[in-house]
């Protein structure tokens, strides 16, 4: 009988919740800072995330591809990560958690450009991002 007592107590005892797991999402924007529906879709995913739920940093980089000059390619980049963090915020993400760097076309995932110098537009559209990280400081 005292087995049983032991069991029933050990099933009624709060299970430890399992820790959060980093989050990490790349955002594609077809050209300017404008979210899409379908990054929206990603964001409203996002906010489910336990991760969310942590009060970790939510780290916003901008990427664009090469096309126009470093200076404008910074901007865009930037505006692009404001732009994400402006959609967290409005929807109650801590604006202190946000924070966002802008790489302009520092960081390419595909190439801008063919082997030839034409324009890689399918690079390029690869390029133009905002990368997402929700992890714990020092992550």
């Amino acid at each position: 009988m005292r087995e049983d007592v032991e069991e029933e107590a050990a099933a009624a005892s709060p299970q430890p919740e399992e820790p959060a797991e980093p989050v990490e999402i790349t955002l594609s924007f077809p050209d300017g800072p404008e979210i899409s529906q379908a990054a929206e879709r990603r964001l409203i995913g996002l906010l489910q995330e336990d991760a969310m739920d942590e009060d970790w940093p939510v780290i916003l980089a901008g990427h664009t591809d090469s096309g126009g000059n470093d200076a404008a390619n910074l901007r865009a980049s930037r505006s692009r990560a404001e732009a994400v963090a402006a959609w967290l915020v409005e929807r109650g993400v801590d604006n202190d958690r946000i924070e966002v760097i802008a790489f302009g076309e520092q960081n390419p995932l595909a190439p801008n450009a063919l082997p030839d110098g034409t324009p890689n537009e399918e690079g390029r559209r690869q390029n133009r991002r905002v990368e997402i990280t929700i992890a714990p400081p020092g992550d």
